[in-house]
């Protein structure tokens, strides 16, 4: 499967380092927004059932991604705008009892999702920086054993014009 599909690909899936904080940040936004705007399209499919999936996935993303921090911020964002325009009463920040079971159950799946992306991430994190530190080590090695083949045909070519050989003769 991995021949099908770009380089490009994996490495837009891989986790984003800690150092590049607003690269992280705007994507945990994009992601509340496209998921916002995922859940505008899917309206007349989905109906009144599901606000919450789309923005789930966001956050399943971005944690994995992303990190902790964007990732609360994605679920933030996008409890706000799912809230705000697809839950009754439509257009409205009020929390009512019949909401309450719903806003609880949203922030304990996101708070789950975020947890298990972030243990994923930081695996994935250190299992990308011992690749990267096996492949310098293999560059390594195949540079000296570059160099030691270059002294030993220099030792080659030497012992045999001290000795009078031809240098093709010498096995």
């Amino acid at each position: 499967m991995a021949a099908f599909l770009p380089a490009r690909a994996f490495t837009m899936l891989s986790p984003a380092e800690r150092q590049k904080v607003a690269e992280r940040y705007t994507i945990a936004l994009a992601a509340a927004v496209f998921a916002i705007l995922l859940r505008w399209c899917l309206e007349p499919l989905l109906g009144h059932v599901a606000f919450y999936a789309t923005v789930y996935m966001a956050v399943a993303f971005c944690a994995l991604i992303c990190g902790s921090g964007p990732a609360v911020l994605t679920g933030l964002m996008g409890f706000s705008g799912i809230f705000y325009w697809f839950v009754d009463p439509r257009h409205s920040v009020a929390v009512g009892r019949s909401q309450t079971h719903a806003v609880i159950g949203f922030f304990l799946v996101c708070a789950v999702l975020i947890w298990l992306g972030e243990a994923n991430r930081r695996k994935q994190l250190r299992l990308n920086s011992a690749v990267v530190a096996l492949t310098a080590e293999t560059n390594e090695r195949k540079r000296a054993e570059a160099r030691l083949q270059c002294a030993h045909d220099e030792l080659e070519r030497r012992s045999g014009r001290a000795y009078g050989c031809p240098v093709s003769r010498i096995s």
